[in-house]
């Protein structure tokens, strides 16, 4: 393992060098930032997947969609097309990517566009949807072309950004430093009352809030009616499936995880793995939104059923909330 990290570290080290100079380029005004007048909140992290992104969006919506008119603008992450597309509650995964078709799902009154360039991305979106009041950017700390109103970086609790490492040594995006350009910084996927770090921001002095994983009844969507099931089939196509499964277990005993890829395009044959493992089992199938966006173009006639199981961040207290409602009020008051 020393070997490996020893030979990575050189190829750490120059993708560094090219991501600061890159930010030294956007800092310094070389290279154009796009801003918009309808006032956005970016949702990122430093790391490569698994921080909470598209649960938090969700949280944001509904802590935020009763005051504003709120759209959300995503790359499309694993999609098969480019460029700006709409998308529709009836569109499959392939065209638009599994997040944002979840995201849509659960949320019919907002829309929900995928642009890889988000500056085209938000003036399609102004101009199909002018009401919009405010725009969620999801994965956007990277994407400088276009300055949000407001960002926040999200990292995961259990694996802290300032524990890890550059790519390809770590999974770290950017430099640790780089967490100076987020407004607030939010560790996710932490404990009910879990203790605070200490001493890892020498160069960042905005607020820090922890969050925690809240898991609500889950949701039918297949089969004929049943009672919650006790014991279940989990499938998963996640960045974290250990702690995925270890969260399930606490309430249901599971049988057998179908552990696949994060983002994994189900095809026939698994959905026919699925199906097969349900008979030998005689029981339910447990799945995520992210994976039932795209199980459901494949269930046909089937009579599997089949559960959905939601996770949405919580805080402990209200601190948050009331931080992101005034960032928006003063941006609302125009003292950007």
């Amino acid at each position: 393992m020393f070997l490996v990290r020893l030979l990575l570290f050189p190829f750490s080290l120059l993708y560094g060098l090219i991501m600061e100079l890159r930010n030294y380029f956007y800092d310094r005004g070389l290279l154009p930032s796009a801003s918009f007048e309808v006032p956005t909140i970016a949702v990122g992290n430093l790391s490569v997947g698994g921080s909470g992104k598209t649960p938090m969006v969700k949280y944001l919506i509904e802590l935020l969609g009763t005051e504003y008119k709120v759209a959300v603008l995503s790359r499309g992450y694993g999609r098969k097309t480019t460029g700006y597309r709409i998308v529709e509650s009836n569109d499959i995964a392939a065209n638009c990517g599994d997040e944002p078709l979840e995201i849509k799902n659960e949320y019919l009154d907002i829309p929900v566009c995928v642009c890889e360039n988000r500056v085209l991305g938000m003036s399609e979106l102004i101009r199909d949807f002018p009401d919009t009041e405010l725009v969620l950017l999801d994965d956007a700390f990277q994407h400088r072309a276009l300055k949000a109103d407001i960002y926040l970086l999200l990292s995961s609790y259990g694996k802290p950004f300032f524990k890890d490492h550059l790519l390809p040594l770590g999974r770290l995006r950017e430099m640790k430093r780089q967490v100076r350009r987020a407004d607030a910084l939010i560790f996710t996927k932490g404990k009910p009352g879990a203790e605070e770090f200490k001493g890892f921001r020498p160069r960042y002095s905005g607020p820090v809030f922890y969050s925690y994983q809240q898991y609500p009844e889950p949701v039918q969507v297949n089969g004929p009616p049943a009672e919650k099931p006790r014991e279940i089939i989990l499938v998963s196509g996640v960045a974290q499936p250990l702690k995925l499964e270890e969260e399930i277990s606490r309430y249901m005993d599971i049988l057998f995880h179908f552990d696949n890829p994060d983002h994994h395009l189900y095809g026939k044959k698994d959905m026919e793995l699925i199906g097969a493992l349900a008979s030998e089992y005689n029981n339910a199938v447990l799945t995520t939104p992210k994976d039932w966006v795209k199980l459901k173009e494949l269930i046909g006639d089937r009579k599997t059923e089949i559960w959905v199981q939601r996770v949405m961040p919580a805080f402990g207290d209200d601190a948050f909330d009331q931080y992101i409602r005034e960032k928006l009020k003063t941006i609302r008051d125009g003292s950007r």
